[in-house]
């Protein structure tokens, strides 16, 4: 199966084109300033030319859902949604948080738990931790962060992500080690992907949304609104 994956849901604008789980080809740029919008499409172009593959080849469009930055996620999602529903393929969602899991994972490492820490103003941060089979060791959660966040967790711990380099001061444990650079690259899309696509796990194309995760702990700082 040919299909075009995609994430926007942090700085980084990432696309890439796969054959079942083989990468055919990458685009992708870290922006501080949110330029998804302008650079999607000419990635999305840049991607299928890379890969050698047609438009009307692909079969499927997987996207990273969020949770992340809000601008980035419409663009990214609202891109998918409307190429699926013009070409008439199926759309699939991968958490993002799971596809940085998957990202860290490849760097190698003996860890428990894989825990992925996106941005999300202040002190805030979107959360989830993984197994080593990138099961939920705990849910996806808006967490305040403080010196005893995520200690309860197994170790050893792998962190990273944007969340966790903002946090770094205060997340120092003997069990922590942290991974720099990890962001959520539609690189590591395919097999997540390709799961939900055996299994049928499909988007309805018209009422899909973004998962925003905006909710925070009642009393503390607000939410994401980049």
């Amino acid at each position: 199966m040919i299909y075009l994956a995609l994430d926007t849901s942090t700085h980084l604008c990432s696309v890439a084109v796969f054959s079942n789980e083989q990468i055919l080809a990458l685009t992708e740029s870290h922006d501080e300033t949110y330029t998804h919008a302008e650079k999607l499409h000419l990635f999305i172009t840049a991607a299928l030319s890379d890969a050698g593959v047609g438009i009307s080849e692909l079969e499927a469009i997987a996207v990273g859902k969020g949770p992340g930055s809000y601008t980035g996620l419409r663009i990214g999602v609202s891109a998918a949604k409307g190429l699926s529903y013009a070409l008439g393929i199926p759309l699939v969602a991968v958490n993002s948080l799971e596809i940085m899991a998957r990202n860290a994972a490849k760097q190698g490492g003996n860890h428990t738990t894989w825990l992925s820490l996106t941005d999300a103003r202040r002190m805030e941060v979107y959360s989830a931790a993984y197994d080593n089979l990138f099961q939920l060791r705990e849910p996806v959660s808006a967490t305040v962060v403080t010196e005893n966040s995520f200690k309860h967790l197994p170790g050893p711990i792998a962190f990273f992500g944007d969340g966790a380099e903002k946090c770094l001061p205060l997340l120092e444990s003997p069990h922590f080690q942290f991974i720099a650079g990890i962001l959520p690259s539609a690189a590591f899309l395919g097999e997540p992907a390709m799961e939900k696509l055996k299994k049928g796990e499909l988007e309805n194309t018209a009422y899909f949304e973004p998962f925003y995760l905006k909710e925070f702990v009642a009393g503390k700082p607000g939410g994401h609104a980049q």
